[in-house]
């Protein structure tokens, strides 16, 4: 029997990997050609992607209107500055560069959801839970180093807070992965 697309996704053992990876690796090529495309001194420069396809910009938009929300709940004054930045008033300020968009976690847990068997319905509602838990630890993480370098709290400048928030997100998802396979499990007993 010739192998075909068909004949490897029904195979149990492959269904999984191929389609995590069939969504998962193009997820993160269009970040990179994004990125490229978007930027003036980038090499696939399109003034059209910038203007209409930057989802990057999308990202950072809702990053840090969300901090800038949160931190006023708190009485810190805020202003936006340059295209990525973010800073109180009477001090401290960070940028929200791509890299610190969360983005490749985002396109992982979309690309595990999507990898398992179940309905539409169902992958909506764990994507949705997923994609917002990256969102809130993102947004956690902007608003706790605003007000860390606000109130010069030296023992967090020493702290890489772009790892921090990685192993933070990624244990999370982890967590979120068990809680999804268990319901998976139970849904089918």
């Amino acid at each position: 029997m010739p192998l075909s697309f068909k004949t490897l996704t029904q195979n149990i053992y492959l269904r999984f990997p191929i389609r995590f990876f069939g969504l998962y690796l193009p997820l993160e090529i269009i970040y990179y050609i994004v990125i490229s495309a978007s930027h003036p001194n980038g090499k696939l420069y399109s003034p059209f992607v910038m203007q209409y396809l930057n989802i990057m910009n999308g990202i950072r938009n809702i990053l840090i209107g969300i901090s800038q929300l949160v931190l006023s709940v708190f009485n810190y004054s805020t202003t936006r500055y340059a295209e990525h930045g973010l800073m109180i008033n009477t001090g401290g300020k960070v940028s929200v560069n791509n890299a610190c968009l969360g983005y490749s976690i985002m396109a992982f847990w979309l690309a595990f959801i999507f990898a398992n068997d179940g309905t539409w319905k169902m992958k909506a509602k764990w994507i949705l839970t997923g994609l917002l838990a990256i969102t809130i630890i993102n947004v956690g993480r902007i608003v706790f180093l605003l007000i860390a370098l606000n109130k010069k709290w030296s023992l967090f400048y020493s702290i890489d807070h772009h790892s921090a928030f990685n192993i933070v997100a990624y244990l999370f998802i982890f967590g979120l992965m068990y809680v999804f396979i268990r319901s998976r499990r139970e849904e089918a007993i």
